[in-house]
């Protein structure tokens, strides 16, 4: 029996250090939660309740431990009701921000959009830009040779850049 049961009161003391650990951290991660600081504040009465039916079973009081486990029914609702608020607060936060996100990627989506867009077009106004002024050179040569063709020895550029095409004619 005090093996079995030691093994029990053991593992009680490592629970109950976890959820005190757990509530401290949630407290401490949510200021806003006022459902955790009561939560913190009712585990803290539980607490030396848990302590004295550890105390009591290791001593084999068995009966008044039940009798104290069982005083401690209402409060460990209250708990546990208690950490079910403190988790609907806490989603309702999350839920917020998650609004908050979508709209914040929503915004940064569009802004995205509207600078490739004009990019986009700023890299075509260019590249025709650029098209132009190199075909306009070819274009240039072409009418000369259809001129020579016609019997025209002596026809004129009109292409004065001073580019490698520029330079070649």
């Amino acid at each position: 029996r005090s093996r079995g049961l030691g093994d029990v009161y053991k593992r009680q003391i490592k629970y109950a250090s976890l959820v005190e650990e757990k509530i401290h951290y949630l407290v401490s991660v949510s200021d806003v939660n006022q459902s955790a600081k009561k939560l913190k504040y009712e585990y803290s009465k539980i607490k030396p309740m848990q302590l004295k039916v550890i105390g009591l079973a290791k001593k084999n009081k068995d009966l008044e431990a039940l009798e104290a486990i069982l005083n401690m029914s209402d409060l460990n609702s209250e708990l546990l009701h208690l950490a079910e608020s403190s988790i609907a607060e806490e989603l309702k936060v999350l839920n917020g921000v998650t609004v908050e996100q979508k709209q914040s990627n929503y915004q940064l989506m569009k802004f995205i959009i509207v600078v490739v867009l004009l990019s986009l077009c700023v890299v075509l106004g260019y590249a025709f830009y650029l098209s132009k002024k190199l075909l306009g050179g070819f274009e240039s040569i072409r009418r000369a040779m259809d001129e020579f063709s016609k019997g025209n020895l002596t026809p004129t550029l009109g292409y004065r850049d001073k580019d490698e095409l520029g330079g070649t004619i």
